[in-house]
């Protein structure tokens, strides 16, 4: 079984040291999220309340889905 952090969104983001890439990455990840489980907030930008929806849902799917392997 593979361990997955308690934070897996900012985790991933701590690797890679452009914030820009940072902030695409995680509006990529929030789509993702959105579109697996419905839209976790109300604008544009999510508040604090919002984003903290992200991390458990996001170690949801992470934890149900098999992990890819190249054949």
């Amino acid at each position: 079984m593979i361990a997955i952090s308690a934070t897996p969104i900012e985790d991933f983001l701590a690797l890679y040291s452009v914030v820009n890439t940072q902030r695409r990455y995680r509006s990529a990840l929030r789509e993702r999220v959105d579109f697996l489980f419905g839209r976790q907030r109300s604008g544009r930008r999510a508040t604090p309340e919002e984003a903290a929806r992200y991390e458990p849902l996001l170690r949801q799917y992470l934890a149900s889905s098999p992990t890819w392997s190249p054949t």
